[in-house]
């Protein structure tokens, strides 16, 4: 399968956010206002299949300051079992 890593808008992620099996409050766009309120960056990162379906996705928020960092609370939404994919996040979301 080949996959396609990239930056997402909100309107894109949203729908997935909410029909994704795992998803929760703390990995929703309402969430991610919130973090951003207080002063965080937020990306939405989306990983899509040879037919352009979002297969994967994330809300990555990064914490600036003298010690930067970024995270994805309760991690990202995929299917865990499968390894590819899971791979194939993995490594893109640490270039990103």
């Amino acid at each position: 399968m080949k996959y396609t890593f990239k930056e997402i808008e909100e309107a894109t992620i949203k729908p997935f956010f909410e029909a994704h099996e795992q998803g929760s409050f703390a990995q929703s766009v309402e969430m991610a206002n919130v973090r951003a309120d207080a002063g965080r960056k937020i990306h939405y990162i989306g990983v899509f299949d040879e037919n352009e379906k979002l297969v994967a996705g994330a809300q990555v928020s990064i914490i600036a300051g003298k010690f930067p960092s970024a995270d994805i609370t309760a991690g990202p939404l995929l299917d865990f079992s499968n390894t590819e994919l899971l791979k194939f996040f993995s490594e893109n979301i640490k270039n990103f």
